[in-house]
């Protein structure tokens, strides 16, 4: 694998969540795999977010990049401009990630060992693992997919925005996600989409915790 292959950018996408974005970020800091450069993709916070990363010096350093959105343009749109700025990076991977969750140390590490398998990983989250119908457009969020046969990563057709790391040859393959859809299913389709071109694996070692409460049905 060439060096170029092995170099990340983080797109991590934020919206009025200041602290728990300044925990996802040290998430990225503390990865075992270094992070070439973070880009922070601010959906036009309100609650001091801009002020808060100034203060503790991270607006600053050599390995981010704060994007400020004119507007909110919803999930789809804001990884659609992380997406689009990431590539301007020259690196072939690119892992996108929402602000209410945290890699642990290893996470990138252990989706990296599948970068031979596919150009689309995931890690575990939710422990359940999710397939697309496109017959009748419905997600179903499987537990006998989620390792139960004690592999070490399975393959399933969509995945979503938290935690997904794509190549770039993928995507340009695939287009950037589609801002139609602005708050629900747009991971849903991309990953859909980029199942068209490769094998999607969900990677059962490579953890992402959520910060927020899951929402009980």
């Amino acid at each position: 694998m060439e060096k170029k292959d092995k170099e990340i950018v983080a797109v991590l996408l934020t919206h009025n969540r200041k602290d728990l974005l300044i925990k996802g970020l040290h998430g990225l800091f503390d990865q075992t795999k270094k992070i070439k450069k973070i880009l922070i993709i601010d959906s036009v916070s309100t609650d001091g977010t801009y002020e808060l990363l100034s203060k503790k010096g991270i607006i600053n350093r050599s390995d981010i990049k704060y994007v400020r959105l004119k507007e909110n343009r919803g999930p789809s749109g804001g990884f659609t401009e992380g997406i689009r700025h990431a590539l301007k990076e020259n690196s072939n991977w690119i892992w996108v990630l929402d602000d209410d969750v945290y890699p642990k140390k290893d996470c990138l590490d252990k989706l990296l060992k599948f970068s031979n398998v596919s150009k689309c990983i995931a890690p575990f989250r939710d422990k359940t693992v999710p397939f697309f119908n496109p017959a009748i457009g419905v997600v179903t969020h499987s537990k006998n997919l989620s390792f139960n046969n004690k592999k070490d990563f399975v393959f399933t057709n969509t995945c979503c925005f938290e935690g997904m790391l794509l190549h770039s040859d993928l995507i340009k393959k695939i287009g950037l996600p589609d801002e139609r859809f602005f708050q629900v299913n747009g991971d849903t389709m991309y990953g859909f989409l980029a199942s068209l071109q490769t094998n999607i694996v969900h990677v059962k070692n490579a953890i992402l915790v959520r910060l927020l409460p899951t929402k009980k049905p």
